[in-house]
């Protein structure tokens, strides 16, 4: 299947982590999931049998991205600035 935008790729997409597991052989070939999960917590049968795609995102990108994300969402109930963010986001703390 040739796709000649990006946005017939997102309709494809799902998050493999929020699909049901009965549910992922259910959708056509090619089946494209997206996560965010480590490596060693994805299934083994599907590093066996599909392809695995990691991509690596620029640490600066990461962190504009996640603290505007947070600002947006709000889950961490995270209200600082930016400079606060990075302070806690470059040390790993997920207060």
């Amino acid at each position: 299947m040739l796709m000649h935008n990006s946005a017939e790729y997102i309709e494809l997409m799902d998050y493999f982590d929020m699909v049901p597991k009965h549910k992922l052989a259910e959708k056509p070939s090619p089946r494209i999931y997206t996560s965010h999960m480590p490596l060693h917590f994805l299934p083994r049968q599907l590093a066996e049998k599909g392809r695995i795609i990691c991509v690596f995102r620029n640490p600066k990108d990461l962190a504009v991205s996640f603290y505007h994300l947070m600002q947006k969402i709000n889950i961490a109930e995270f209200d600082g600035s930016f400079d606060e963010f990075l302070k806690l986001f470059y040390n790993g703390d997920r207060k």
